[in-house]
């Protein structure tokens, strides 16, 4: 009996090649509906993925691993599409994984991609770019891998990032010139969290540059989801001084911060100005436009590639390399309001 193809699956769900590939490749962009129907035509015909497009001429594999936890798509999506890009430059492929698991059953999935794929390498993103034990795993087997994770981090491995603190202390000295002196800051990690909080960091610093001591009423945490910003930014805006600017950790905090100024009535910019992170497609879409920093994150995944390709991905004392941020004037920051200054 002939074995299902990758055709055949296409042809039995209704969908492109393109599509099966990228169900296959656990691409975030793709439909919850269509993906649970690729794999269950996948299941019903028995298909079986073909991988002896495992190694090169050389014997080298040509695949490239790029693994996450974070299933938010504006994250994820770009690193991989520059990951994709750099690939397939060199006529190598990528293998998508969304890991399920955590501490040692996390450790345990990593290597059994690691045994079944074979990889030139991995591209770790955040939160698995900062787990100790996997970078150990990993440095056991003499696997290569690069993290794409932020500065403030003691690990020899290979390193893609860019300088979050710097970006964060600018966006709040550009609200300082505009002479905004109550500034709220929604953090996107706990205070006491394990991984560094560049951000929060940022932001502080560029406070006690200016000589103005931190208001603990204007720190919240909204571990950088829409949802749960609602109710501390509620809070913030509530005060009876209230900030007269907000700057939100990320841009779904910021859209947040937009939903909750206009329950309270609070016209943006004129009574607040909000100010995001990322540069993410939520900064474009909402309006006002968000005044937020760009982070390169197509840059970032088309390095960490590079790295794995250019044998510099060494498990210890590999290459690090750092990528320019940039600052994107939107329409909701102004001036702060004449009777606050």
């Amino acid at each position: 009996m002939k074995k299902p193809t990758i055709y055949d699956v296409a042809k039995a769900a209704g969908v492109s090649i393109a599509t099966v590939s990228r169900v296959l490749n656990d691409d975030p962009a793709v439909k919850p509906q269509t993906r649970d129907s690729v794999l269950a035509t996948i299941t019903a015909i028995g298909y079986r993925p073909n991988l002896s497009a495992r190694s090169t001429g050389s014997g080298r594999s040509r695949w490239v691993a790029l693994l996450y936890q974070n299933p938010v798509i504006h994250y994820i999506h770009p690193i991989q599409q520059g990951a994709v890009e750099r690939c397939r430059q060199d006529g190598h492929l990528l293998s998508v994984h969304a890991c399920q698991h955590t501490g040692d059953a996390l450790v345990d999935e990593v290597l059994g991609i690691v045994d079944q794929l074979q990889p030139r390498g991995l591209v770790l993103t955040l939160p698995l770019s900062i787990s100790p034990a996997l970078c150990e795993a990993l440095r056991a087997r003499d696997t290569p891998f690069v993290r794409i994770a932020p500065q403030g981090l003691d690990d020899p491995s290979a390193r893609v990032y860019f300088d979050e603190n710097t970006a964060a202390a600018a966006m709040t000295r550009q609200l300082l010139a505009a002479g905004h002196r109550r500034i709220g800051f929604l953090a996107g990690l706990p205070e006491g969290h394990p991984q560094p909080d560049e951000r929060r960091a940022g932001h502080l610093r560029a406070l006690a540059e200016a000589g103005i001591r931190p208001n603990a009423g204007l720190l919240a945490c909204g571990s950088f989801h829409f949802e749960e910003s609602i109710e501390p930014l509620r809070t913030m805006l509530g005060r009876r001084q209230r900030p007269t600017a907000v700057f939100c950790a990320n841009d779904d905090m910021a859209a947040a911060a937009l939903q909750v100024a206009a329950e309270l009535g609070l016209r943006v910019p004129q009574d607040l100005s909000v100010a995001g992170f990322d540069d993410s497609y939520v900064a474009r879409i909402v309006t006002p436009r968000l005044t937020t920093v760009r982070q390169p994150l197509h840059e970032m995944g088309w390095e960490a590639v590079d790295l794995i390709l250019r044998g510099q991905a060494q498990p210890v004392m590999g290459q690090q390399r750092i990528l320019p941020w940039q600052m994107v004037a939107g329409q909701s920051t102004a001036d702060a309001p004449q009777d606050t200054r």
